[in-house]
């Protein structure tokens, strides 16, 4: 089915704010991948790669955002608000999918980091909203609603996400994902390994991807980390002479 005009300008407007949060992890010196969850075409949650940060490889910008939305699931189960007020802020309302009127929570993410703030997400007011309508309320959130949750939602990754990643996302439920630029080394959909095609029982079914959305932004930002090179990276014992390999 030929993609409308609606579904592409929905498309490339996530995929914006995947690629804002994505600028996050450049300034970071992080490899620069970012990511968006929209429920409901609304924001819920967002993701960016802090592998380095964290000094965990696992760090990618999708168990990021799964994370923010597991948190507050278990906000909700266990009705426990002090963990939470540690972790997360309040954020400004955001509308669906209005840009003249959407708020981003890139600059208030951005502030905390400049910050050096402890609280590490900003809240996307929807995600409580959403949660709620599919059944969950405090101390009454179970499986079936988080996977109910998931299956509704859809993600926008600047880059295809790696084999791992695929896994999780086959594992939560999640429906559909919507990438940048392509993953040639790592890829899990499509270009290393088609996980999004492979059905582990019903319980873990394939999902729908759409690849090449803004994909020539996504490169320049990756273009743009290893020009600069990577500043976590630790220092060679010898220097070795780009040129030679330019030929």
């Amino acid at each position: 089915m030929q993609a409308t005009q609606s579904d592409i300008n929905t498309n490339e407007f996530w995929m914006r704010e995947a690629l804002n949060m994505a600028q996050l992890s450049h300034s970071d010196g992080e490899i620069p991948v970012g990511c968006v969850i929209t429920c409901d075409n609304e924001l819920v949650s967002y993701g960016y790669n802090q592998t380095n940060a964290g000094h965990n490889g696992t760090l990618h910008a999708e168990f990021e955002a799964f994370d923010l939305i597991m948190i507050i699931w278990n906000y909700l189960h266990s009705s426990k608000d002090s963990a939470i007020s540690k972790l997360c802020t309040s954020s400004p309302n955001y509308t669906q999918f209005d840009p003249l009127h959407y708020s981003s929570p890139i600059s208030q993410v951005a502030s905390l980091r400049k910050a050096k703030s402890t609280i590490k997400w900003v809240i996307p007011p929807h995600l409580l909203c959403a949660l709620e309508q599919y059944g969950s309320s405090i101390g009454k959130c179970g499986t079936d609603q988080i996977t109910e949750f998931f299956s509704q939602c859809t993600l926008y990754v600047t880059c295809e996400p790696c084999i791992m990643c695929a896994g999780a996302i086959s594992q939560i439920g999640i429906k559909r994902v919507v990438f940048g630029c392509m993953n040639e080394r790592f890829g899990g959909c499509g270009s290393v390994y088609s996980v999004h095609n492979v059905s582990f029982g019903q319980a873990y079914p394939p999902f729908e991807i759409q690849g090449g959305i803004l994909s020539e932004e996504a490169v320049e930002l990756f273009k743009k980390f290893y020009n600069r090179g990577n500043i976590n990276a630790p220092k060679p014992h010898r220097t070795i002479k780009i040129e030679q390999y330019s030929k």
